[in-house]
């Protein structure tokens, strides 16, 4: 009984101690020509106002060319897809970042006008604006005659 006590105690810092290792070992052994981040979607802003949506991406070193915006049955879909560019003559010594590639979707309320919807990317911000359908707007109280 006290034994069964005991191992598990024992076990579980040999157990981390190895898997320290193992990471090192594949961290060392790890191809230089492969990220080691793994980031799967950008940060990203939902904000609401009276009028608009506002959806905001963190896009870090991507240009226009590299994203593509998709708007199919009330679905967004934001893709990138951007890849470290080889130079005759280098050696890559260690590469942290090389590739990004992520597709978001966002299911849009019925309420966006999506003939208005805007985007622009600037200083690695990839803005969009989602501006309500005119029905959806707060509509100002009117007053009605008693007749």
């Amino acid at each position: 009984m006290i034994i069964s006590k005991v191992l598990p105690a024992i076990q579980r810092p040999v157990h981390n101690q190895w898997s320290t290792f193992d990471k090192l070992v594949a961290d060392l052994l790890r191809d230089v020509n492969q990220p080691s981040g793994s980031a799967q979607y950008p940060p990203t802003n939902i904000i609401e106002t009276a009028t608009a949506w506002r959806i905001e991406l963190v896009v870090p070193g991507l240009r226009k060319e590299d994203l593509t915006i998709e708007l199919k049955d009330n679905q967004l879909t934001i893709a990138a897809q951007k890849t470290a560019e080889k130079v005759e003559g280098e050696k890559v010594r260690l590469r942290e970042f090389s590739l990004l590639q992520f597709t978001r979707r966002f299911q849009l309320p019925e309420a966006v006008d999506q003939a208005q919807i805007e985007a622009r990317c600037e200083a690695g911000i990839l803005t969009l604006q989602l501006p309500k359908r005119a029905e959806a707007l707060p509509q100002q109280p009117r007053r009605l005659e008693i007749a």
